[in-house]
Formats: C-alpha cells, sequence, structure tokens
C-alpha cells in the first residue's frame, strides 16, 4: 500500500518535518509548495518531493493512505 505524507506549505520548519516524517522509509513525503507553478517538474530536495498543490493532487488520489501535515505557530498568551 502507498502510504502518502502531504506537507502543506514551505516554511522554516518544512526541513524539520521532513527529517521527523522520514523515520518510516514506507513513506513518500510531498511538500505542497503553493509558488511552485503546475508547469515546471516537481523537485526532489531533502528527501522529499516539492510540487504544485495540482501535482500533488496526482500522487494522493493514487495513495492507499494519505496523511496531511501542518505546522502552526500558536502566540504564548499574555497576561495582564
Amino acid at each position: 500500500m502507498l502510504k502518502v505524507n502531504v506537507i502543506l506549505g514551505k516554511t522554516s520548519f518544512t526541513e524539520y518535518m521532513i527529517k521527523k516524517l522520514q523515520e518510516d522509509y514506507e513513506n513518500i513525503l510531498i511538500v505542497m509548495d503553493y509558488n511552485h507553478l503546475d508547469e515546471t517538474e516537481p523537485i526532489i530536495e531533502n528527501g522529499a518531493l516539492y510540487c504544485s498543490p495540482n501535482q500533488a493532487k496526482t500522487y494522493i488520489e493514487i495513495a492507499g493512505e494519505v496523511s496531511f501535515h501542518r505546522y502552526g505557530y500558536v502566540k504564548p498568551r499574555l497576561n495582564n
């Protein structure tokens, strides 16, 4: 079964997330880069495939299992 992990967006934490997800060798890692154009070929970098959302859709459709990952930063709450 094809197992795909999709990282939503290219951020400063993307490389960290790739390293964490590479611990499972059966995964295919895709970084959905919203600035990547559909006309350009996907790029393999740091062990992950960087591609546009439309290109990522092709891999998602044929995958048996898909997990989506997003890094979100939450500002600490200030007590005043």
